[in-house]
């Protein structure tokens, strides 16, 4: 399903209240096993994120993520990541076209990432550079 093509979807995560309860869940559901991320809220606080791992060939499929910290302003919900050429020219277009930036961009690995809201009020992450 993930596309490292520009447009393509290339993560996705549920962000949620109730995290590490979520995370059992689709562990039972789905067959997913589970690893730890760390991750700081906004006071210092520490706290776990969860990679969902397929134990078929132990590669991260999705994450399960608390709804605080760097995801404390995104509802209870699954959010697809698309690839874009460049974050800041997206952000650009996205608050020109009527949109709103939700977590301004940000490092992920070797990438950044940032979540816009559209102008229907729909959210979205974006991957790029």
């Amino acid at each position: 399903m993930y596309s490292d093509k520009l447009g393509g979807i290339c993560w996705a995560d549920l962000t949620t209240d109730n995290a590490s309860e979520i995370r059992d869940f689709y562990q039972s559901v789905i067959g997913l096993e589970s690893k730890g991320v760390d991750m700081t809220d906004d006071k210092g606080n520490k706290y776990q994120d969860y990679a969902m791992i397929s134990p078929e060939d132990e590669n991260a499929q999705t994450g399960v993520c608390h709804r605080k910290g760097c995801n404390s302003k995104i509802p209870n919900q699954w959010l697809v990541y698309f690839n874009v050429a460049s974050i800041d020219d997206a952000v650009t277009a996205c608050e020109t076209q009527g949109g709103k930036v939700i977590d301004p961009p940000r490092a992920m690995g070797e990438k950044r990432m940032c979540v816009i809201q559209d102008p229907s009020g729909a959210y979205v992450g974006l991957i790029g550079a």
